[in-house]
């Protein structure tokens, strides 16, 4: 049986195994922030605009930095996907 994140993430069309459990943990975390949060769900400019009247300076270094790692992670994540592909093709 599913966990219910994994159903969503299928049918969005994405493999949950790429994912893994940790990602896919987080997504539930997230989604469940969002709805106690009781503010709706938003995109990231309107998430941004919300940070900006709360957050110190120093803190919004800190979640840019964050989101900077992430990205490389996510840069990092896709050239192994393609060399993946291209290792494939190769066979």
């Amino acid at each position: 049986m599913f966990s219910k994140s994994r159903n969503i993430v299928l049918n969005l069309g994405i493999d949950p195994n790429i994912l893994g459990e940790t990602r896919l943990n987080g997504l539930k975390g997230m989604i469940r922030n969002e709805v106690k949060a009781g503010k709706g769900f938003r995109d990231l400019d309107t998430y941004n605009k919300y940070l900006d009247g709360y957050i110190t300076p120093e803190g919004k270094i800190k979640y840019l930095e964050q989101q900077l790692a992430y990205k490389e992670q996510e840069i990092a994540f896709l050239k192994k996907i393609v060399s993946l592909g291209r290792e494939d093709s190769e066979s």
